[in-house]
This record gives C-alpha cells, sequence and structure tokens, in this order.
C-alpha cells in the first residue's frame, strides 16, 4: 500500500493517494506497527519501524501540520527511530555501499521537527495580540537544529566536491531529501517573521519584535533558500551525465519553497543581504530538471 500511494503521489493522483493513505494508517495501527515487539527478532523490528516512519514520512503530503488528517499522531508512536543503513545490513554484503551515513535515520529526525514548526505557524496565524515568547521559542528550535546539523554527513555547508560525490550513490535521494529538509525546517522557521510575506505571522506579533531580530529572521531565510537551490542545481547540472533518478517527491516542494522565498526577498527584502531579481529568477531556473 506504501508504494502505491507513492506511485499515485509521483502520478498526480492526490485524492486517491489520500484515500489509500488512510486505509494504510488504520492498517498499520492494526498490526500495531506504532508499538515495539521484544518478542521479535533485530530485523523484524526493524521492518516494522521503518514501514512506519516511512509511512510518517509520506503523511506530510495530506496533513500539512493539520491534526485531524494525521495518520497516526506522533503521540501514539512507541517505536525507535530507524536504525543507520549498515547496521540494518546482512552479513557478508559490503558496507561501504551500504551505508547512507544515517541519512534516513536524521530524516525522520527532521520531519518530525518539520511538524512541530508547521504547528507553530498555524497557531500564530490565530494570534490576535503579541506573543512575547515568540523569539525564546525560535531561539529554542535553533539550539535543537543546531543539535541535528552537527549530524549531517558533511556538515552543515557541504563543498561542491562533497555533494557531487553522492551523484553515483544508491543513496542520493535520502541524501538530497535530509539535506533539503534540514535548509526548509530553516525557512519554514523563519518566515513566520518575515515582513510582508503572506504566510508570516499576524502584523500585531511582528510590531512586537525587535527590528534587529527581524533583519536576523530575513538573513536566515535568505541564506537556507540559496543553499537549498545551490544543492538542487548541483545535483542538477552533474545529473545530466547520469541515468535518470526518481527523487523523492518532497524535493519538488523544497526547491519551490527556496525559489520563492528567493524571489520575494529579492523584492520586498530590506536587508544587505537582499539578492537581485535578476539573481533569484537564475537560482529559480536552475531548479527546473
Amino acid at each position: 500500500m506504501l508504494l502505491v500511494i507513492l506511485y499515485r503521489a509521483e502520478t498526480g493522483q492526490l485524492r486517491r493517494a489520500f484515500m489509500l493513505a488512510s486505509l494504510a494508517g488504520r492498517a498499520a495501527t492494526a498490526l500495531r506497527l506504532n508499538h515495539e515487539r521484544p518478542d521479535s527478532s533485530a530485523t523484524s523490528l526493524e521492518v516494522r519501524r521503518r514501514l512506519m516512519w516511512s509511512l510518517k514520512l509520506v503523511e506530510r503530503y495530506f496533513s500539512v501540520g493539520l491534526p485531524e488528517f494525521e495518520l497516526c499522531p506522533v503521540e501514539n508512536i512507541y517505536i525507535q527511530l530507524p536504525c543507520v543503513e549498515y547496521q540494518f545490513s546482512s552479513d557478508g554484503w559490503d558496507w561501504s555501499t551500504l551505508d547512507d551515513q544515517g541519512s534516513y535515520h536524521i530524516s525522520v529526525k527532521l520531519e518530525m521537527f518539520r511538524r512541530d514548526v508547521m504547528k507553530l505557524n498555524r497557531s500564530l496565524a490565530l494570534c490576535d495580540q503579541p506573543f512575547s515568547s515568540l523569539p525564546k521559542m525560535m531561539n529554542d528550535f535553533q539550539q535543537h537544529l543546531d543539535r541535528i546539523g552537527t549530524l549531517l554527513p558533511d556538515g552543515v555547508e557541504p563543498t561542491q566536491e562533497q555533494l557531487e560525490r553522492w551523484i553515483t550513490s544508491q543513496w542520493l535521494p535520502r541524501y538530497l531529501i535530509m539535506r533539503l529538509s534540514f535548509h526548509q525546517i530553516h525557512i519554514d522557521l523563519y518566515r513566520l517573521v518575515l515582513r510582508r510575506f503572506r504566510d508570516a505571522a499576524p502584523r500585531v506579533v511582528l510590531d512586537a519584535l525587535g527590528v534587529d531580530f527581524l533583519d536576523h529572521a530575513e538573513a536566515m531565510c535568505i541564506h537556507h533558500a540559496k543553499m537549498s537551490v545551490h544543492t538542487i542545481a548541483t545535483m542538477n547540472s552533474t545529473l545530466v551525465e547520469e541515468p535518470t533518478r526518481l527523487l523523492e517527491f518532497d524535493t519538488a516542494i523544497c526547491a519551490y519553497t527556496a525559489s520563492r522565498m528567493l524571489l520575494f526577498t529579492a523584492r520586498f527584502g530590506q536587508t544587505s543581504e537582499r539578492t537581485s531579481e535578476e539573481f533569484a529568477l537564475g537560482r529559480a531556473n536552475m531548479c527546473f530538471p
């Protein structure tokens, strides 16, 4: 069912994917995939975990942070995160080819974080008075992101050579979505206080925040949008010589968000980090396959 849901989403049949996802969520709960089975073998345990977490990753396309559309709320998931790939491999395999350097494990961590940021976004949209604790809350989010950043393969800002090294890897889709998701969370978090941005917090919330804080938020949006676009552009320019690769559906969402952010700040940005419209358009075009 999970494979069929992904196929429907990739081919634009999101309505059918949505209905199948609901059935898959019920099936997962019925099979108690959201609970550990201590009496099972290590392989069986990990298969169950990966099915549950993969379903949770797919859920983002339908819930968008809305609890009423969650297939299985994270509060009801009582299992460990998926292990790194080489720990899941069988004896006799070449571990160097099986090692995704924790990309899948980190992707699940980031997905839970994206969910929290989307919930904050929806909470702020209802505010009709200043939210004095918002800067501290966002700082706490950033500290958590910094800790996750220390786990990323190649670090927070990989070099061109490090990115290109993954082109021929079988784990490219995992690595790419892990890295894009890291930048996406920063954009989702800081665009909450981006001046004149349609999806930002209400005016009453922004007016109570300091200029330095608002400038920092805009600079972070621009920086991570650039990093996201750079990653996609690097892959696009290098993959021309490689066979067609099927990437994760969320890659397109991250590319759109980063391009939109660069175009918006090029026109309405108020800091020195803002780019020219020509630069923003050029980077947006580089995201097209």
